[in-house]
Protein backbone atom coordinates (compact mmCIF):
# COMPACT_ATOMS: atom_id res chain seq x y z
CA UNK A 1 0.00 0.00 0.00
CA UNK A 2 2.60 1.95 1.45
CA UNK A 3 4.82 1.90 -2.48
CA UNK A 4 1.26 2.21 -4.46
CA UNK A 5 1.19 5.67 -2.60
CA UNK A 6 4.39 6.35 -3.95
CA UNK A 7 3.91 5.19 -7.35
CA UNK A 8 1.14 7.50 -7.49
CA UNK A 9 2.60 10.83 -6.33
CA UNK A 10 4.88 9.74 -9.77
CA UNK A 11 2.51 9.42 -12.04
CA UNK A 12 0.21 12.63 -10.87
CA UNK A 13 3.82 14.74 -11.92
CA UNK A 14 4.99 15.70 -15.12
CA UNK A 15 5.98 13.44 -18.20
CA UNK A 16 9.56 15.29 -17.69
CA UNK A 17 9.52 14.69 -13.96
CA UNK A 18 8.71 10.90 -14.63
CA UNK A 19 11.73 10.62 -16.90
CA UNK A 20 14.11 12.27 -14.24
CA UNK A 21 12.78 9.59 -11.59
CA UNK A 22 14.35 6.75 -13.79
CA UNK A 23 17.45 8.80 -15.79
CA UNK A 24 18.90 10.02 -12.42
CA UNK A 25 22.65 9.21 -12.84
CA UNK A 26 24.06 7.48 -9.57
CA UNK A 27 27.59 8.17 -8.34
CA UNK A 28 29.85 6.87 -5.48
CA UNK A 29 33.34 6.66 -4.63
CA UNK A 30 35.18 4.07 -2.57
CA UNK A 31 34.65 5.10 1.30
CA UNK A 32 34.26 2.06 3.30
CA UNK A 33 32.11 0.94 4.89
CA UNK A 34 29.96 3.36 3.51
CA UNK A 35 30.36 2.41 -0.04
CA UNK A 36 33.00 0.75 -1.73
CA UNK A 37 34.05 -3.03 -4.13
CA UNK A 38 34.87 -5.91 -2.53
CA UNK A 39 35.57 -8.92 -5.21
CA UNK A 40 33.95 -6.70 -8.19
CA UNK A 41 30.62 -6.53 -6.14
CA UNK A 42 29.54 -3.11 -4.49
CA UNK A 43 28.81 -2.77 -1.75
CA UNK A 44 27.86 -0.80 1.69
CA UNK A 45 25.59 1.01 3.93
CA UNK A 46 24.74 3.62 1.55
CA UNK A 47 24.42 0.67 -1.07
CA UNK A 48 21.72 -1.56 0.69
CA UNK A 49 20.25 1.69 1.84
CA UNK A 50 19.94 2.94 -1.67
CA UNK A 51 18.42 -0.10 -2.80
CA UNK A 52 16.03 -0.33 -0.17
CA UNK A 53 14.91 3.76 -1.05
CA UNK A 54 14.60 2.65 -4.81
CA UNK A 55 12.57 -0.46 -3.86
CA UNK A 56 10.25 1.80 -1.84
CA UNK A 57 9.40 4.42 -4.77
CA UNK A 58 9.43 1.78 -7.50
CA UNK A 59 12.55 2.86 -9.49
CA UNK A 60 13.55 0.04 -11.29
CA UNK A 61 17.45 0.03 -10.80
CA UNK A 62 20.24 -2.44 -9.54
CA UNK A 63 23.97 -2.23 -8.31
CA UNK A 64 25.18 -2.05 -11.80
CA UNK A 65 23.18 1.02 -12.15
CA UNK A 66 25.35 2.90 -9.54
CA UNK A 67 29.16 4.27 -10.84
CA UNK A 68 31.89 4.10 -8.85
CA UNK A 69 34.48 7.01 -9.73
CA UNK A 70 37.07 9.19 -7.94
CA UNK A 71 35.84 11.82 -5.94
CA UNK A 72 36.71 14.92 -7.52
CA UNK A 73 34.90 13.67 -10.62
CA UNK A 74 31.51 13.11 -9.46
CA UNK A 75 31.51 16.19 -7.49
CA UNK A 76 32.38 18.13 -10.85
CA UNK A 77 29.31 15.59 -12.13
CA UNK A 78 27.12 16.96 -9.55
CA UNK A 79 27.34 20.67 -9.88
CA UNK A 80 27.38 20.56 -13.94
CA UNK A 81 24.92 17.54 -14.53
CA UNK A 82 21.06 18.36 -13.59
CA UNK A 83 20.28 14.41 -13.60
CA UNK A 84 23.02 13.30 -10.98
CA UNK A 85 22.63 12.11 -7.80
CA UNK A 86 26.03 11.29 -5.51
CA UNK A 87 26.89 9.89 -2.26
CA UNK A 88 28.17 9.84 0.79
CA UNK A 89 27.82 13.53 1.35
CA UNK A 90 27.90 15.73 4.82
CA UNK A 91 26.05 18.96 4.09
CA UNK A 92 28.95 22.17 4.48
CA UNK A 93 28.70 25.44 4.34
CA UNK A 94 30.23 25.21 0.97
CA UNK A 95 27.66 23.05 -0.46
CA UNK A 96 24.68 24.51 0.33
CA UNK A 97 25.79 27.55 -1.31
CA UNK A 98 26.03 25.39 -4.37
CA UNK A 99 22.25 24.55 -4.27
CA UNK A 100 22.89 21.03 -3.87
CA UNK A 101 19.42 19.10 -2.65
CA UNK A 102 19.61 16.64 -0.02
CA UNK A 103 17.85 13.73 1.02
CA UNK A 104 18.64 12.12 4.49
CA UNK A 105 20.08 12.14 6.92
CA UNK A 106 21.31 8.26 7.17
CA UNK A 107 23.92 8.21 10.01
CA UNK A 108 23.91 8.87 13.73
CA UNK A 109 27.15 9.09 14.91
CA UNK A 110 29.37 10.59 12.20
CA UNK A 111 32.54 12.32 13.29
CA UNK A 112 35.15 13.75 11.58
CA UNK A 113 39.01 14.44 12.99
CA UNK A 114 42.38 15.18 12.35
CA UNK A 115 44.74 11.72 13.21
CA UNK A 116 48.52 11.48 13.33
CA UNK A 117 50.95 8.84 14.41
CA UNK A 118 50.82 8.52 18.59
CA UNK A 119 54.81 8.88 17.75
CA UNK A 120 54.19 12.67 17.29
CA UNK A 121 52.74 12.79 20.59
CA UNK A 122 50.57 16.37 19.10
CA UNK A 123 48.59 18.33 21.92
CA UNK A 124 45.78 20.49 20.54
CA UNK A 125 43.15 22.14 22.32
CA UNK A 126 41.66 24.64 19.57
CA UNK A 127 41.96 25.15 16.09
CA UNK A 128 44.52 27.94 16.36
CA UNK A 129 46.94 26.01 17.59
CA UNK A 130 46.30 23.36 15.06
CA UNK A 131 46.97 26.12 12.67
CA UNK A 132 50.15 27.72 14.17
CA UNK A 133 51.57 23.81 13.80
CA UNK A 134 50.85 22.81 10.71
CA UNK A 135 51.15 26.31 8.70
CA UNK A 136 54.82 26.83 9.43
CA UNK A 137 56.34 24.97 6.81
CA UNK A 138 55.84 26.05 2.86
CA UNK A 139 54.66 24.17 -0.52
CA UNK A 140 56.28 20.55 0.24
CA UNK A 141 56.54 20.75 3.54
CA UNK A 142 55.98 17.35 5.74
CA UNK A 143 54.26 19.20 8.48
CA UNK A 144 51.19 19.47 6.71
CA UNK A 145 47.64 18.36 7.09
CA UNK A 146 46.33 15.76 4.50
CA UNK A 147 43.24 15.93 2.83
CA UNK A 148 40.94 15.01 -0.20
CA UNK A 149 41.01 17.31 -2.81
CA UNK A 150 36.94 18.10 -2.82
CA UNK A 151 36.07 15.99 0.33
CA UNK A 152 33.78 16.89 3.12
CA UNK A 153 36.58 16.71 6.06
CA UNK A 154 39.16 19.24 4.25
CA UNK A 155 36.08 21.87 3.86
CA UNK A 156 34.96 21.19 7.19
CA UNK A 157 38.35 22.06 8.26
CA UNK A 158 38.30 25.39 6.65
CA UNK A 159 34.70 25.81 7.85
CA UNK A 160 35.99 25.27 11.56
CA UNK A 161 38.57 28.17 11.44
CA UNK A 162 41.24 26.29 9.89
CA UNK A 163 44.14 27.75 7.83
CA UNK A 164 44.54 26.48 4.03
CA UNK A 165 48.04 26.74 3.98
CA UNK A 166 47.62 23.70 6.64
CA UNK A 167 46.23 21.50 3.81
CA UNK A 168 48.15 19.09 1.67
CA UNK A 169 45.21 17.66 -0.93
CA UNK A 170 45.37 14.73 -2.46
CA UNK A 171 42.95 12.92 -4.86
CA UNK A 172 42.83 9.14 -3.67
CA UNK A 173 41.88 7.34 -0.15
CA UNK A 174 44.72 5.28 -0.63
CA UNK A 175 47.21 8.40 -1.36
CA UNK A 176 46.46 9.96 1.40
CA UNK A 177 46.90 7.31 4.39
CA UNK A 178 50.13 6.09 1.96
CA UNK A 179 51.44 9.64 3.00
CA UNK A 180 50.27 10.00 6.14
CA UNK A 181 52.06 6.24 7.02
CA UNK A 182 54.91 7.21 5.16
CA UNK A 183 55.73 10.51 6.90
CA UNK A 184 54.69 12.37 3.91
CA UNK A 185 52.20 14.12 5.87
CA UNK A 186 52.62 14.60 9.61
CA UNK A 187 48.46 14.31 9.99
CA UNK A 188 45.10 13.79 7.84
CA UNK A 189 41.47 14.60 7.95
CA UNK A 190 39.12 12.11 7.56
CA UNK A 191 35.80 10.45 9.38
CA UNK A 192 36.62 8.73 12.50
CA UNK A 193 34.49 5.26 11.48
CA UNK A 194 36.04 5.18 8.00
CA UNK A 195 39.42 5.83 8.99
CA UNK A 196 39.87 2.74 11.25
CA UNK A 197 38.60 0.61 8.73
CA UNK A 198 40.94 1.97 6.09
CA UNK A 199 44.09 1.38 7.94
CA UNK A 200 43.08 -2.13 8.56
CA UNK A 201 42.27 -2.51 5.19
CA UNK A 202 45.42 -1.59 3.69
CA UNK A 203 47.28 -3.27 6.65
CA UNK A 204 48.40 -0.25 8.55
CA UNK A 205 48.40 -0.55 12.80
CA UNK A 206 45.57 1.89 13.79
CA UNK A 207 47.03 1.16 16.94
CA UNK A 208 49.80 3.38 16.31
CA UNK A 209 47.57 6.43 15.52
CA UNK A 210 45.42 8.95 17.51
CA UNK A 211 43.22 11.91 16.90
CA UNK A 212 44.94 14.83 17.64
CA UNK A 213 41.69 16.68 17.19
CA UNK A 214 37.92 16.54 16.49
CA UNK A 215 36.01 18.76 14.01
CA UNK A 216 32.61 18.05 14.07
CA UNK A 217 30.38 16.89 16.64
CA UNK A 218 28.39 13.76 16.75
CA UNK A 219 25.25 13.01 15.13
CA UNK A 220 26.17 15.57 11.97
CA UNK A 221 24.71 13.20 9.58
CA UNK A 222 25.04 11.89 5.84
CA UNK A 223 23.33 12.45 2.86
CA UNK A 224 22.16 11.71 -0.68
CA UNK A 225 23.57 14.79 -2.62
CA UNK A 226 21.44 15.84 -6.18
CA UNK A 227 22.14 18.42 -8.26
CA UNK A 228 20.48 21.71 -7.81
CA UNK A 229 18.36 21.77 -10.80
CA UNK A 230 16.76 18.15 -9.74
CA UNK A 231 12.72 18.47 -9.73
CA UNK A 232 11.55 19.07 -5.80
CA UNK A 233 9.24 16.48 -6.09
CA UNK A 234 11.42 13.61 -6.76
CA UNK A 235 13.21 15.29 -3.52
CA UNK A 236 10.61 15.25 -1.48
CA UNK A 237 9.09 11.67 -2.36
CA UNK A 238 12.57 9.89 -1.73
CA UNK A 239 13.13 11.66 1.59
CA UNK A 240 9.25 10.47 2.39
CA UNK A 241 10.63 7.05 1.61
CA UNK A 242 13.81 7.28 3.60
CA UNK A 243 11.99 8.52 6.41
CA UNK A 244 9.23 5.57 6.46
CA UNK A 245 12.65 3.17 6.46
CA UNK A 246 13.52 5.13 9.39
CA UNK A 247 10.29 4.38 10.90
CA UNK A 248 10.43 0.58 10.12
CA UNK A 249 13.82 -0.24 11.50
CA UNK A 250 15.43 -0.79 7.75
CA UNK A 251 17.91 2.06 8.53
CA UNK A 252 19.20 1.08 12.03
CA UNK A 253 19.44 -2.70 10.77
CA UNK A 254 21.93 -2.02 8.80
CA UNK A 255 23.72 0.33 10.85
CA UNK A 256 23.91 -2.86 12.80
CA UNK A 257 25.20 -5.08 9.96
CA UNK A 258 28.02 -2.58 9.24
CA UNK A 259 29.00 -2.44 12.44
CA UNK A 260 28.34 1.44 12.31
CA UNK A 261 27.38 1.81 16.32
Amino acid sequence: MKKLIFLLILSYSSTAYTASVNDISWYTEEYPPWNYTENGELKGYYVDVLLELWKKVGIDKTKDDIKVIPWARGYHYLKTDPNTALFSMARTEEREKLGILWVGPLETNKRTAIFAKKAKNYKFDSIEQVNKEFSKGGIGSVNKIGSLNKGATGQIFLQIGGSPKALHRVNTVDQLFGMLESGRVSAITYNYANALYVMKKLKMKPSEYEVIYYMSPPKTGGYFGFNKDTDPALIETLQRALDELWQEGTIDKYYQEYNLK
